[in-house]
């Protein structure tokens, strides 16, 4: 085989390695990278809160709201089927005394469409 023929083998290799590494990767569609959901931070409160997306024991991760204010998020998920733990929520006032906490699955964040509303006094229940 001369030099030119096995130039053109190998870029018609390399054409073919694209399509069907294109073509493989059609069906994973959003696997690609984390996975997310969005979802939308409410202050139900009278008061400032200090919400904390992925809980208190993380403050390096949080969202200060004023009464009423709302602020867009995105949560990281596992999986995409229903029952699949997203994060404990929490909120705490500017005490630094937690008034909101809730567990969330991605099929309860779906059915609030994202909005997750703190309200005072509405605490996780040890499971």
């Amino acid at each position: 085989m001369t030099k030119e023929g096995i130039t053109r083998l190998l870029r018609a290799l390399a054409a073919a390695i694209v399509v069907f590494g294109l073509l493989g990767a059609a069906p994973c569609e959003g696997v690609i990278g984390d996975q997310s959901t969005s979802v939308v931070f409410v202050n139900g409160t009278s008061h400032r809160v200090i919400v904390y997306p992925v809980g208190h024991a993380y403050p390096s991760v949080k969202v200060p709201l004023d009464p009423g204010a709302e602020q867009p998020n995105n949560l990281l998920i596992s999986s995409s089927k229903r029952e699949t733990f997203v994060a404990r929520v929490e909120a705490t006032d500017e005490t630094d005394t937690i008034v909101f906490c809730h567990e969330y699955t991605l099929g309860e964040l779906q059915d609030l469409q994202g909005r997750i509303v703190v309200r005072d006094h509405e605490l996780c229940v040890a499971r």
